[in-house]
């Protein structure tokens, strides 16, 4: 279906004919049982992102509303994360994020996966393009015989590029002058076709290849609206997923929780056989009288063999300054590890480390014990090394955040209370 401009009304109408065709395809609900179709689900949506090159743009925009969908699916559950508000000064706005994975298999050899993010009230480079709805939708189907996809659903509603409305075809380009161009309902297909095949959809992606009056770095890549799905008809006793990023907030401040994004966020969403290893980095990042970092590096290795299935992910941060001085250190790392063999599934955080860390201007030590809490006057409480790890005979599961400071005081810094900023996490599972 060719995005041309659509209205508001077609808008709804489209998502909910999609909705509807979804639920006549598939069961409300599935389990793993003798007869269903062999195989796993591949797939994520987020509404913004941007590039390493994008610098700090990258991490304030940090694939918000990051949804992902699990290997096994989600047994017809429709899982959803939303954002109120994402600002990146005059860069990017939007109103809202709700990005959605829902994934299945059912009785008859036949398996459902979709995936979607709408943004609502879309600004792009100060206005120079503007949206009143963006919608990625990424469906897959299965049976026996076939894998099918498609991104029916997927629409632009009032797109405006310098103030004129415009209609495209999938995958056009058009140039925008002092910055360089933009691609629309940019559509890739992947796989073989026979073992493998999904589709993902990126609805803008706005490439900077001149010096601009906003200052975004050449080379940034600032994506909206992305939604992915696939099937893959290899399955695996054992399944690997990971996420690592270097720092996070939530507040009812815009500017805190939208500047502190998933800085550096590196993703491992479903993984069996091989090895593989992906990451990302960020040189600086800057949030005033919030947080200071230098280098933010995130990496997730994987192993998936016969009797052997290890994840480990890693989150390092140097040079940190949180909230003026309240925490410093010259590195803070996370690292977890998830293990499956024939004994058994077993976690590590072997490797998490600090090197000179203080708090309050007062040295901490840099051999920190789990869960170690300090409360911090005038603030709230700070957590050190917080773990979280289950395991047993098929599965395991690790996660940390080196630091978590939570916000349980009015204070002098004018943090709402209820404000938790996370340093350094890292989560591993194996299953």
């Amino acid at each position: 279906m060719s995005p041309k401009v659509w209205t508001v009304r077609q808008f709804a109408l489209v998502a909910a004919l999609t909705f509807l065709l979804s639920l006549s395809l598939v069961p409300a609900t599935s389990t793993a049982a003798a007869g269903q179709l062999q195989g796993t689900f591949r797939g994520e949506a987020w509404g913004t992102n941007g590039n390493v090159k994008a610098g700090d743009i990258s991490t304030r925009l940090g694939r918000s509303a990051y949804q992902p969908c699990g290997c096994r699916g989600t047994n017809g559950n429709v899982r959803t994360t939303s954002v109120d508000e994402v600002k990146v000064g005059d860069v990017f706005s939007a109103a809202g994020i709700v990005s959605t994975a829902q994934a299945m298999k059912q009785s008859g050899m036949r398996a459902f996966s979709q995936t979607t993010s709408r943004i609502v009230a879309v600004s792009v480079l100060d206005g120079l393009i503007t949206a009143d709805a963006i919608e990625a939708v990424a469906t897959t189907m299965a049976t026996t015989s076939a894998i099918n996809t498609d991104t029916q659903g997927s629409a632009l509603v009032n797109l405006r590029i310098g103030g004129s409305q415009v209609s495209v075809d999938p995958g056009t380009r058009i140039n925008l002058a002092g910055f360089g161009y933009v691609e629309i309902y940019k559509v890739t297909r992947f796989g073989n076709g026979t073992t493998l095949r999904g589709v993902q959809v990126d609805m803008l992606k706005v490439v900077i290849t001149l010096e601009n009056a906003l200052d975004i770095p050449v080379g940034a890549v600032i994506t909206v609206g992305h939604a992915r799905s696939g099937f893959s008809r290899t399955q695996s006793p054992a399944i690997l997923s990971g996420a690592a990023w270097g720092s996070v907030a939530k507040s009812v401040i815009g500017d805190i929780e939208n500047k502190v994004g998933r800085s550096a966020a590196a993703y491992l969403g479903c993984f069996a056989n091989g090895t593989t290893h992906t990451g990302n980095n960020v040189n600086i990042t800057t949030v005033p009288n919030v947080l200071t970092a230098k280098t933010i590096k995130s990496r997730i290795d994987a192993t998936g063999q016969a009797g052997l299935a290890t994840v480990t992910s890693t989150a390092r941060i140097e040079d940190v300054n949180l909230l003026n001085g309240i925490v410093t250190a010259d590195v803070i790392k996370g690292v977890a590890t998830a293990t499956v063999n024939d004994a058994g599934g077993s976690t590590s955080f072997a490797g998490s480390q600090f090197v000179d860390l203080r708090v309050l201007g007062v040295a901490i030590g840099d051999d920190v014990p789990p869960n170690t809490s300090i409360s911090i006057p005038g603030i709230g409480t700070l957590t050190l090394f917080e773990t979280n790890a289950s395991s047993d005979a098929n599965d395991a599961n690790a996660s940390v955040d080196m630091v978590v400071l939570d916000v349980e005081l009015p204070n002098l810094l004018g943090l709402p209370v209820g404000t938790e900023i996370r340093l350094s996490h890292a989560r591993a599972t194996a299953e």
